[in-house]
C-alpha cells in the first residue's frame, strides 16, 4: 500500500521532495553512473532503465514505481545528465591496452579452437594437442535444456547441434559470450516421452498446443476472410465550418 501511494505521489509531482515529505520519506542521491550501472542501487537493472529513460532523461519526469524486491521499491529522478565525450587518449590509454590484449587472446583463442575443431572433423587425435593448451574433454551423459549445472549458453549451443546419424558423432564448434572456445563431438540424442513429464507438466503441455492449435485456427479464419473480402469505396467531399 505504501509502496503504491509512493508511485502516485511521485506521478503527480514534479520532483521528489513533495512524495517524500508526505511520507516521511528521505531523498537519497547517488554518484555518477553510466549504463553498464554503479553500485548500490543503481547496479539493478530496473534502476538503469528507468534512469536512462526518455521520459526521466529528457522530459524531466519522475520514474514510475521500481520494486527492487519484496520489501523495497523506489522512485528515481535524474538530477544531471552528462553525455558521452571523446576523452584525451592519455586518460585512457591504459583502457585500451588492456582491450586490446583480451581481444588478441580472444582471437587467438578462436583460431586455436577452429585449428582442433578441423583436425576432429578431418578424423584426427586431438588429445595431445589439447594438452598443450592446458585443456581437456569433459563428458556429460543425459543432459536437459534445463541441467541446473550447465551454462545456458552452452545447453543452447548443444541443442542446435545436428542429430547425428546412426553409429556416428556430430562434431560442432562454438565461441562463446566470454571469448572461451567450445568444442563438442554429439554422441547422440535420445528423444523425450510423456512418462519424463512431471506431474502437472503434460496437462500443461497439452493446454499450450490446444491454445496454439486454436489461435491457428482463428489466423487462418481471418486470412480466409481477407482474401475473400470484396472492398468497395466512393469518393466523399466534406465542407467544414470552423
Amino acid at each position: 500500500a505504501k509502496s503504491d501511494e509512493l508511485g502516485n505521489l511521485a506521478f503527480e509531482s514534479q520532483d521528489l521532495e513533495a512524495p517524500a515529505a508526505t511520507m516521511g520519506l528521505t531523498v537519497q542521491r547517488s554518484d555518477w553512473f553510466g549504463r553498464a550501472g554503479g553500485t548500490g542501487i543503481t547496479s539493478e537493472v530496473e534502476v538503469i532503465n528507468a534512469a536512462f529513460s526518455t521520459e526521466v532523461i529528457e522530459d524531466r519526469q519522475n520514474s514510475e514505481l521500481i520494486q527492487i524486491d519484496d520489501s523495497r521499491s523506489v522512485v528515481l529522478r535524474v538530477v544531471e545528465h552528462q553525455l558521452q565525450l571523446v576523452q584525451e587518449l592519455d586518460a585512457v590509454r591504459g583502457e585500451i591496452q588492456v582491450l586490446l590484449q583480451l581481444e588478441k587472446i580472444k582471437e587467438q583463442v578462436r583460431t586455436t579452437g577452429e585449428a582442433l575443431l578441423s583436425t576432429l572433423k578431418e578424423g584426427g587425435n586431438v588429445d595431445e594437442l589439447l594438452q598443450v593448451q592446458n585443456a581437456a574433454w569433459s563428458q556429460l551423459d543425459a543432459v536437459e535444456r534445463t541441467t541446473p549445472n550447465i551454462d545456458p549458453e552452452i545447453s543452447q549451443k548443444l541443442f542446435a547441434i545436428a542429430r547425428p546419424v546412426v553409429d556416428a558423432t556430430e562434431v560442432a564448434g562454438f565461441e562463446l559470450s566470454d571469448g572461451s572456445y567450445l568444442i563438442v563431438e554429439l554422441q547422440s540424442v535420445i528423444d523425450g516421452t510423456p512418462a519424463d513429464f512431471s506431474e502437472g507438466e503434460e496437462q500443461n503441455m497439452r493446454n499450450f498446443i490446444s491454445q496454439q492449435a486454436a489461435a491457428n485456427d482463428f489466423a487462418g479464419f481471418m486470412e480466409n476472410l481477407e482474401n475473400r473480402a470484396d472492398i468497395r469505396g466512393r469518393d466523399e467531399t466534406v465542407e467544414a465550418e470552423f
